[in-house]
């Protein structure tokens, strides 16, 4: 290849090259032979190259020329004729070295457009259309400065295209020559010029052939792309076969596939520039047949997105094939998405989560809790999606058929919301009025959340605030001995649970004094109500609370009911402000003293109904109280599922049907020891 064009470079040299006149130049030498160019259309026409064979006529005695005929050549023979012929000569060199055969040469399109003005203005071009033309005439050079163009015109409702030669006002039909060569060179039979292909030298030899061509309407698309492509100027077409180049910014569009494995899905990269699908393995420019336009590819942000495809946790197989873990489908998704990737399967578009949306609406005794979690332009309810995760899918189906992306630790997060309600038709969550402080706790916990509550809850909220700050309270004047800075507090906090009939479970370590501090409480409520209060103890401790009771508050009525005498029951009980009961006597006698209205019901020890299951826990539930709590150093010993135990005593219904609240918690860890001091 290289040395070809060393050769052509040659010739192009000499053929510019400035030669010294001389006699001969203008006939009156005495050279006895003249070469002549004739170019073989047959030949030129399967090359598409200006093909010339070389012949030569001898000078006749009167001075004038001979009839050509085909001529050998040799170096010697070369040497002999006139400049003009030495310099035409030149590309003829060589193609027959034993100088003993006809001489036919195929010129290069760099020499062609370099020797055929030489050849034509010497007068030794000359046309053969077949082997037996006998013309001589030569071929004048033109050097109009012609130019290719394709016309399309609208002819109703089709279109009409052709091409042209075009100069100044001149134009000759593209069929007309007889020959158009790739070297930019026409022929007709009686000129040669040069011609600019413009942009669209691939559609000539396509016009050329065919001449007019008539497209119907309906190919209007496909005749626009076939123009574009073949780099036809836009401007010089009807409007209605105008493109438009665009050029702008892909969005990156993955496509994902079930594989043969259930750990992958396969993956296929694309691009969408301004709405239209472009394949990774599309030519550019690409043509958009249904827009009518031409987009060029961006091929730095296509790197920029395959980059990031993989620093998201895509990867490829050996084949190059993209694929994605089914295990990361949720955090890679949300990621690109939020870049603005667009992720479908199998034409369903993959949604990335938007902010939820929480809404409080209040009703005579309850309160509906209205979860929405935007994907786009659809929504899905909280109930939903997490009913999708708890199937263990990463995915929900959307009202629009599409997929919304579910975020895994929606699942330990928004639990609780769902677990202590109960389900409504329309996908509200209701919660009983006695449950608005979880309802405000959990919501408080979802501080990036969109939160809107009505005026009712807001006021509500807004008094539970007093329940978190409580004030310390001294103990009545009957209390003898001085409660600690701690037991002051937990003492205004008992009282603040009291003024919103909420249970709660005081769980100081041992030795802190709880005891003391209810004796407290009892003693103060013992002046104004006349109920009686109720304490289930382990059997163990009946004695400590006696004990107790009459160190710091002897002016407290104190009944131990497991010396009573059941018959005359009901008076003494009615005579006590403090009834001392242990946990195997309420069992046995629960439905004598569940028909007792209480002033409180206090456990002691109160892990000791743990378990939701056991007849003592069931025994305690139905014991009637205005008010309840319970006292414990360790409330949770081993799960959480205690603490439900525990809390459905206090506060019935709080925390919902136990197997909802196994399932909101089981994802949480706990420890016994989380904390010296628990509040709950």
């Amino acid at each position: 290849m290289q040395q070809t064009q060393n050769s052509t470079d040659a010739l192009l040299s000499a053929l510019t090259a400035e030669v010294s006149s001389s006699p001969d130049e203008s006939g009156g030498s005495g050279h006895r032979v003249e070469y002549v160019y004739a170019v073989d259309v047959d030949a030129s026409r399967a090359s598409r190259s200006l093909t010339v064979r070389l012949l030569a006529r001898p000078r006749r005695p009167d001075g004038t020329w001979d009839r050509p005929t085909p001529a050998t050549l040799s170096d010697d023979a070369a040497l002999r004729t006139s400049s003009t012929d030495r310099r035409l000569l030149m590309p003829f060199l060589g193609v027959a070295p034993d100088g003993s055969s006809p001489v036919l040469r195929e010129l290069p399109d760099a020499v062609a457009l370099e020797w055929a003005p030489l050849a034509a203005r010497a007068g030794r071009l000359i046309l053969r259309e077949s082997p037996t033309s006998t013309s001589t005439r030569p071929l004048q050079w033109d050097d109009s400065g012609w130019r290719f163009e394709v016309e399309a015109t609208d002819d109703d409702d089709d279109f009409l295209v052709r091409g042209l030669l075009v100069h100044g006002g001149d134009q000759l039909p593209v069929t007309a020559p007889v020959l158009l060569l790739s070297a930019g060179l026409f022929i007709t039979h009686e000129r040669v010029a040069a011609f600019d292909p413009g942009r669209a030298p691939g559609v000539i030899p396509l016009l050329r052939g065919a001449g007019t061509t008539v497209f119907p309407g309906s190919d209007r698309a496909r005749l626009a792309e076939w123009l574009n492509r073949y780099g036809v100027d836009s401007h010089d077409l009807p409007p209605a076969l105008r493109v438009a180049p665009i050029a702008v910014s892909p969005r990156p569009h993955l496509r994902l596939q079930t594989s043969f494995s259930a750990e992958w899905l396969d993956a296929y990269l694309s691009y969408l520039y301004d709405g239209t699908l472009v394949a990774l393995s599309a030519p550019s420019p690409v043509f958009d047949a249904v827009r009518q336009r031409l987009i060029h590819r961006n091929a730095e942000d296509e790197r920029a997105a395959t980059v990031a495809l993989v620093e998201a946790g895509v990867t490829t197989d050996t084949s190059g094939q993209w694929r994605v873990p089914i295990r990361s489908l949720g955090p890679i998704v949300s990621r690109l998405t939020a870049d603005g990737w667009v992720i479908e399967a199998d034409g369903v578009p993959y949604r990335p989560a938007g902010a939820m949306h929480l809404s409080v609406t209040s009703g005579i005794d309850w309160f509906d809790l209205r979860a929405m979690i935007p994907f786009g332009d659809v929504s899905a309810t909280l109930p939903e999606v997490l009913a999708a995760l708890d199937r263990g899918e990463r995915t929900v189906r959307l009202s629009d058929g599409s997929f919304g992306v579910l975020p895994e630790e929606w699942l330990r997060r928004y639990t609780p919301l769902v677990a202590i309600g109960t389900m409504q038709p329309d996908g509200t969550i209701r919660y009983r009025s006695h449950q608005a402080a979880l309802l405000d706790a959990l919501l408080d916990a979802q501080a990036d959340v969109d939160v809107d509550v009505d005026e009712r809850f807001a006021e509500i909220r807004e008094r539970l605030r007093t329940v978190a700050t409580p004030a310390p309270v001294d103990p009545p004047s009957t209390f003898r001995g001085e409660l600690r800075s701690y037991q002051r507090e937990a003492l205004g906090w008992i009282q603040s649970l009291r003024h919103f009939s909420f249970g709660g479970c005081l769980a100081d370590d041992m030795g802190l004094g709880k005891t003391v501090t209810i004796l407290a409480e009892l003693a103060r409520v013992a002046a104004t109500d006349p109920r009686p209060s109720l304490v289930v103890v382990p059997r163990s401790v009946v004695h400590n609370w006696k004990a107790e009771a009459e160190r710091f508050t002897p002016t407290l009525r104190v009944l131990d009911y497991s010396s009573l005498d059941r018959r005359q029951a009901d008076d003494q009980l009615a005579d006590a402000d403090l009834v001392i009961v242990t946990y195997g006597t309420v069992r046995r006698d629960i439905e004598l003293l569940r028909n007792v209205e209480f002033e409180y019901v206090i456990l002691d020890e109160a892990q000791a109904v743990k378990n939701a299951a056991t007849e003592a826990a069931k025994a305690v539930r139905l014991l009637t109280g205005r008010y309840r709590l319970a006292l414990s150093g360790t409330p949770i010993e081993n799960h959480l599922g205690e603490l439900w135990s525990l809390f459905e005593f206090l506060n019935p219904g709080l925390l919902g049907r136990a197997s909802h609240f196994r399932r909101a918690t089981r994802r949480t860890p706990t420890s016994a020891n989380a904390d010296d001091t628990i509040a709950l």
